[in-house]
C-alpha cells in the first residue's frame, strides 16, 4: 500500500515583467470557486456604505415625489371641481414630505451631484415660504454648488427655481448674498449655477435703485465693491459659462461705482457670446 505523502507543497513563483505569478500543480491547484464558509467571510457594511445608501434610497423617495407632483398639477386643469381639491390636498402633502425630507437629509445631499440638483429642483416647486427657507440654507452650502458645474439641462432650467425667492430680496438680503459668494467669486465665474446668482441679484438691486428707496450709503458702497470685485473677475477670466437665460441689466444704479455702463454691457456680451473675448478690450477714450 501507497504511503500518504505528508510534506507541505510551496508552488514556485516567476517574477518578471508581468509582475509576480504563482504556478499551479495537483499539488497546489489554482483556486477557481470560493469553497469557504461564507458565514465566517461576511462581515458587516462599513457605517459610510450604509449612510451612502441610505441618501441615495432617500433621494430616489424625493424625486418620486417630484415626478408624482408634476403629474398632479398636469392633472388637475382636466378633472372636474370635486376631484379636484382631492388632488390639491394629495399634492400638498407630497410637497410637504418633499421638503421634509431634503431638509432632513440636506448634509448628505450637498457632496453628491444628483442631491445638490435635487436641492434645485426643490426650490423651484415647493411653495414661497418654503423656498425662502432653502435658499437661505443654500447660502451657508455655497461652495459645492458654485465649484461644481452642474450640466445636465434639468439642473440648469432648475437654477431659475431661485429667481422667484431673488425678487422678494431687499438689499440687505443681497448683500447677504454677495458675503457668502465673495470667498468663491473666482469659481462662480466659471459656472452658470454662480453667474445665474450674481446677475440676477444685480438686476434685482437695479429694480431697488430704481425705486429710489432709501439706503445707507455704507450698504450701497458695500454692494458697489461686491460688483467690481465681480467684474475684475470676469474681466480676468479666460472662459465663461454661455448662460441659457441673461438677465437684461441696465447697471444705471452702478454708475461710476463700479466701472462705466460701456464695460458692463461688453461683459453682459460676452456671457451671451463666450467665444468672443474680444469684446472685452477696453474701449477708445
Amino acid at each position: 500500500m501507497a504511503k500518504l505523502e505528508t510534506r507541505t507543497y510551496t508552488p514556485m513563483q516567476f517574477e518578471g515583467s508581468l509582475g509576480r505569478l504563482t504556478s499551479s500543480s495537483v499539488h497546489k491547484p489554482r483556486q477557481v470557486l470560493d469553497v469557504g464558509d461564507k458565514t465566517e467571510q461576511t462581515t458587516p457594511a462599513p457605517l459610510e456604505t450604509k449612510k451612502f445608501k441610505s441618501t441615495l434610497l432617500k433621494s430616489e423617495q424625493a424625486y418620486q415625489h417630484i415626478l408624482d407632483i408634476d403629474e398632479l398639477n398636469k392633472k388637475m386643469p382636466t378633472v372636474p371641481e370635486e376631484k379636484r381639491k382631492e388632488l390639491e390636498e394629495d399634492c400638498k402633502a407630497k410637497l410637504h414630505s418633499l421638503y421634509h425630507i431634503v431638509e432632513e437629509t440636506w448634509s448628505s445631499f450637498i457632496p453628491i451631484r444628483k442631491g445638490r440638483s435635487l436641492i434645485l429642483r426643490t426650490l423651484a416647486v415647493v411653495d414661497k415660504p418654503s423656498s425662502r427657507s432653502l435658499f437661505d440654507r443654500l447660502l451657508s452650502s455655497l461652495g459645492p454648488f458654485i465649484k461644481k458645474e452642474l450640466t445636465d439641462p434639468v439642473s440648469l432650467k432648475c437654477i431659475k427655481g431661485m429667481n422667484g425667492v431673488l425678487q422678494t430680496c431687499d438689499m440687505s438680503s443681497l448683500l447677504l448674498i454677495a458675503t457668502h459668494v465673495t470667498p468663491h467669486l473666482k469659481s462662480a465665474v466659471k459656472t452658470s449655477f454662480g453667474c445665474y446668482l450674481i446677475l440676477h441679484s444685480i438686476k434685482q438691486a437695479e429694480k431697488i435703485f430704481s425705486a429710489f428707496v432709501e439706503l445707507s450709503e455704507e450698504l450701497k458702497q458695500s454692494w458697489f465693491t461686491f460688483v467690481s470685485n465681480f467684474l475684475s473677475m470676469v474681466e480676468k477670466s479666460k472662459t465663461l459659462p454661455k448662460l441659457r437665460s441673461m438677465p437684461v441689466l441696465a447697471y444705471d444704479h452702478l454708475g461710476k461705482q463700479a466701472g462705466s455702463a460701456a464695460a458692463l454691457t461688453r461683459i453682459s456680451h460676452w456671457f451671451k457670446h463666450p467665444h468672443q473675448p474680444s469684446q472685452l478690450q477696453q474701449p477708445a477714450g
